[in-house]
Order: C-alpha cells, then sequence, then structure tokens
C-alpha cells in the first residue's frame, strides 16, 4: 500500500467500550456555519421492547444538499422541496434539495443499537451559539417515538420526553488550532485522527486518519497499533 497518494486508514482496534445513550442522538454535537456535516444518527433502543422498523429524519432549513448514506438491509427514500431562500453552496447556490430522508425495510432489535447517516453542508444562515435540531420519527413493530421536542431559548432539553437531536453551531477552528491536530513522521503528513465512541458490549472500534506523502520516494504502510489494543487492522 504506497503512500504517494492521499488515502483514508480505518484501523480495528480492540476499545473499552462507553455505555449508550438512552435517547434518538446525533454523533457529531457540534458544526460550524458554511461546512459539511456528517449526521449520524444513533438508535439505542426500540419501543417497549419491540424492534424498529423505520427511521426518519427532518432535515431543517438552513441545512443543505442533504444526502443519505445507504444501509444494507434497508431502503432509503427521500422527499424534496423548496428551501425559503437560496443558499450559497459550493461554486453557486442552492435553492431546493432533501427535506427528509427515511430508512424502511430493516428491523433492529430494542437490545441492540445502529447508525443512520447521511451528509449535509451546514449553511451561513447559522451563527455560533446557535442550535440546529434534527427530528427523528423511529417507528416500531409496535409502538413508535417521535423526538421532536425542542427546548425554549435558554433552558435545557433534559427535561423533555423526546427532545430532537441536536447539534451546536461553533466557530470555525482557527489554521493554529486545525494544524494542532495534524502530526507529521518524516515526510508524512497525518491528518486529523480521530474514534468515535464505542456502545455498550462493542468490542472493536474503528479509527480514521489521512496520510499524506510529502515527499519524492514512495513509502509503505506495513500495520497498525494502539495502546489498549490487543491487535489492529489495517482497511
Amino acid at each position: 500500500m504506497h503512500l504517494a497518494s492521499r488515502f483514508a486508514l480505518i484501523g480495528l482496534v480492540a476499545l473499552s467500550a462507553t455505555a449508550a445513550r438512552a435517547h434518538a442522538v446525533l454523533e457529531r454535537k457540534e458544526a460550524s456555519p458554511d461546512t459539511s456535516y456528517r449526521g449520524v444518527v444513533q438508535i439505542t433502543h426500540g419501543c417497549a421492547g419491540s424492534p424498529t422498523t423505520q427511521v426518519s429524519v427532518t432535515i431543517p432549513e438552513g441545512v443543505v444538499g442533504a444526502k443519505p448514506m445507504p444501509k444494507p438491509g434497508w431502503q432509503v427514500t427521500t422527499t424534496k422541496g423548496a428551501y425559503a431562500k437560496a443558499y450559497p453552496y459550493y461554486h453557486g447556490s442552492i435553492s431546493e434539495g432533501v427535506k427528509t430522508v427515511t430508512w424502511t425495510g430493516g428491523s433492529l432489535p430494542d437490545d441492540e443499537v445502529d447508525e443512520f447517516t447521511f451528509f449535509a453542508r451546514i449553511s451561513d444562515a447559522f451563527t455560533p451559539g446557535q442550535t440546529v435540531h434534527f427530528p427523528v420519527q423511529q417507528d416500531c413493530e409496535k409502538g413508535s417515538h417521535n423526538w421532536s421536542e425542542i427546548p425554549p431559548v435558554g433552558t435545557s432539553a433534559h427535561a423533555l420526553k423526546e427532545p430532537a437531536p441536536s447539534v451546536r453551531i461553533v466557530a470555525a477552528p482557527t489554521s493554529a488550532s486545525a494544524s494542532a491536530q495534524d502530526y507529521t513522521a518524516g515526510a508524512l503528513r497525518i491528518g486529523h485522527p480521530w474514534s468515535r465512541a464505542t456502545p455498550a458490549g462493542a468490542k472493536v472500534a474503528g479509527g480514521y486518519l489521512t496520510i499524506t506523502n510529502t515527499g519524492t520516494e514512495p513509502d509503505r504502510l506495513t500495520a497498525a497499533t494502539l495502546d489498549g489494543a490487543s491487535q489492529g487492522e489495517v482497511h
């Protein structure tokens, strides 16, 4: 595996698991204006013991260009519509797009967890300090959960029975803070290594990073190790 070009590395490592959350939540809690956002909706339980059979995410106004990630065993559909206004979008503007993303046809047991992913762009309509809510409708073989409650401004969502998953808008990192997450090893530049928390009972986890070879000679990646893990695999 030569490193003459940029590629993503996924390492499977054995890590300690963290407790699963009680509600439908978004894995990424923060985003910045005018940046891409990877939305990962985590479903951690069914409906009073009944398996989950459908998950639908509402894309709020100001979040544009949403695209769902296909999920094995599930069918994904979208509904589209016009935005309230046109938003800057890469090299032009965008005035309509996906309003809801729905996964159906699968069956997620109550005692298992899973993730439903979409990609979108946080527009410049938001400013740091705001909170953006993504209502989620969870339907089961028996019963449902409507994760759509939004707390009044200045109050906490902790008291709500079925709070909508939310993302806090923060200022984009400066070049100095961004570079603090990069590392070098000779001519290799390692960009922003990260790994998300694992659900309860998980024995493996995925780690992600980008390696760029800035030198003139090809290099070879031969292994991956991590303190606290019994083994690592390169994918």
